[in-house]
């Protein structure tokens, strides 16, 4: 028999954090779940450490690519899942006992294409109990959303982060809208989320939160890595933009995804001294604010 959930978990260098990771994965009271390492190319310990894992639960299952990032590693994943629901988790955060058991029940309960929990962010090397909460858009206080409504549709872009490791998806979901991470080296994350979101027929959110985002000292960070491909949110925001176009999506649509990926990604272009960045970022900002010009008032009447 396949398993309820499969839990697709890219792994790169992480060998000071895997274990934790596993460890909190397979100590959930959700039990019925796969858990798909794809290893992007480690040069360190990080696949021993699964392969160990491997060795003492059945549940536990490893894949190798070429450096390809983490966009592509979790196509990987996906692409081997044989689960009901899928999960994106990464290999350096920390994973509360009922993540998948609440998320699971929240989708089933509702019939929902997506669950969504709150989670905490914590900085290493500060105290734990430093941790900051991060909660989901207000929407009146709802658990579960009806998506089918154009005043809903931009609240739902704006109710949480671009990065899926909050959200259990429906599989038969993803593999109908036919949606993949973008294979590149920041913001891959961006295009997935928001147009899984766009396309879900309804929503449920668990106002509670779940697991731990781990924001990392050195190089391990989005921020870091963004900053070093900074023109990534670019590509992503264009991404979706094209996305929305092609799928005659309506105005008021495209415009919510602007807002939540549009102006992600001059944080970072805006920070390069490379001259082309800023020249694109230039181009790209003033192509955008001439097409939010023209979305805003298609169809009013002249003055």
């Amino acid at each position: 028999m396949h398993p309820v959930i499969s839990i697709i978990m890219p792994v790169y260098n992480v060998e000071d954090y895997l274990e934790e990771a596993i460890e909190g994965v397979l100590a959930q009271s959700f039990d019925d779940f796969e858990l798909i390492c794809v290893d992007d190319g480690s040069i360190d310990s990080s696949p021993s450490i699964v392969e160990r894992y491997m060795r003492r639960d059945p549940r536990v299952r490893l894949m190798y690519q070429n450096n390809q990032g983490s966009g592509a590693a979790r196509n990987h994943g996906l692409d081997q899942a044989r689960g009901d629901y899928v999960i994106f988790l990464d290999s350096d955060d920390i994973f509360y006992e009922n993540l998948l058991q609440d998320l699971y029940a929240a989708i089933v309960f509702d019939e929902s294409d997506v669950s969504i929990c709150e989670y905490y962010v914590f900085k290493e090397g500060a105290p734990f109990h430093a941790k900051r909460r991060v909660r989901l858009g207000r929407l009146g206080g709802a658990t579960c959303i009806e998506c089918a409504d154009r005043l809903i549709q931009p609240q739902v872009l704006q109710l949480t982060t671009n990065a899926p490791w909050n959200k259990l998806y429906r599989r038969a979901f993803l593999l109908d809208v036919g949606v993949r991470f973008q294979e590149i080296p920041s913001a891959n994350d961006a295009f997935f989320t928001s147009v899984s979101l766009l396309y879900a027929r309804k929503v449920s959110l668990v106002r509670i939160p779940l697991l731990a985002y781990r924001v990392r000292r050195g190089g391990g960070s989005l921020t870091d890595r963004a900053m070093k491909n900074p023109t990534c949110s670019l590509e992503a925001a264009e991404a979706i933009e094209r996305e929305s176009l092609s799928r005659g999506l309506d105005g008021l649509r495209v415009v919510s995804l602007y807002r939540k990926c549009f102006i992600l990604s001059f944080s970072s272009v805006l920070a390069s001294s490379d001259i082309s960045d800023l020249s694109r970022a230039h181009s790209a900002c003033k192509g955008f604010l001439a097409r939010l010009r023209n979305t805003m008032t298609d169809g009013l009447p002249a003055l």
